[in-house]
């Protein structure tokens, strides 16, 4: 997968849409958000990874200033974070970097996770207009692997499970956990998994082989704050 071209088609997305709507009207995915409030909240982030990705060091956070943009000027600012943020990763080539997860503390790392976070937000946005948005298989089923893996050290496992985690529209399947114990799998389409385990979707949209409580269980679980 092209990361970049991932990030900036989503973003590009958010963008567009944010400027013909209006900013003030509330994302229901997003508690106590507006859609100004979402683009902001991705301009920021873009703006500390470039940050984080320009100055090599996995030992020590970037400290970057959020200030305050105008709404006249937000998505003009927003769209010039994400381009500096392409830009830095462009040029970083997978070099080290400091990250909230730990390792792989790389530029890549980097790009593969924000790849989900404007992919998530631009369902964010579609859905608060209207408009329906799947994100696209390969970003999805990377998505559900890469959610399991930065999240790992903060997610317990059910006791006595593993979780199996099986898109109807691609081959593979996502396993979590002791492979030696019983499975409950969660199957649907790629897209929908992830939405799923970002608290974007109910658990009812997949299907649930297995005990749905411990399944719903693990997904209250799951911090995203």
């Amino acid at each position: 997968m092209d990361y970049a071209r991932a990030i900036v088609e989503s973003s590009a997305r958010i963008a567009a849409l944010a400027e013909r709507a209006d900013l003030g009207i509330p994302i229901p995915s997003c508690p106590d958000w507006t859609a100004g409030d979402l683009v902001f909240h991705l301009g920021t982030v873009h703006r500390f990874w470039t940050a984080a990705v320009r100055e090599r060091n996995p030992e020590a956070r970037p400290n970057v200033d959020d200030g305050d943009v105008d709404d006249a000027d937000l998505v003009l600012w927003a769209r010039e974070q994400t381009a500096a943020l392409v830009g830095a990763l462009a040029v970083a080539d997978g070099a080290p970097c400091w990250t909230w997860w730990g390792e792989p503390r790389t530029a890549d790392a980097v790009a593969r996770h924000q790849v989900q976070e404007a992919a998530v937000h631009c369902w964010d946005i579609c859905n608060a207009l209207g408009q329906d948005f799947e994100i696209p298989i390969d970003q999805a089923v990377d998505g559900i692997a890469e959610f399991l893996e930065v999240m790992s050290s903060s997610m317990e496992m059910p006791s006595d499970h593993h979780l199996s985690f099986q898109p109807s529209d691609w081959a593979d399947v996502v396993t979590y956990g002791d492979l030696s114990l019983p499975p409950i799998t969660l199957s649907g389409s790629a897209s929908d998994i992830v939405l799923v385990i970002y608290k974007r979707r109910p658990l009812e949209i997949l299907r649930v082989d297995g005990d749905v409580t411990i399944a719903q269980r693990w997904l209250d679980a799951i911090d995203l704050s």
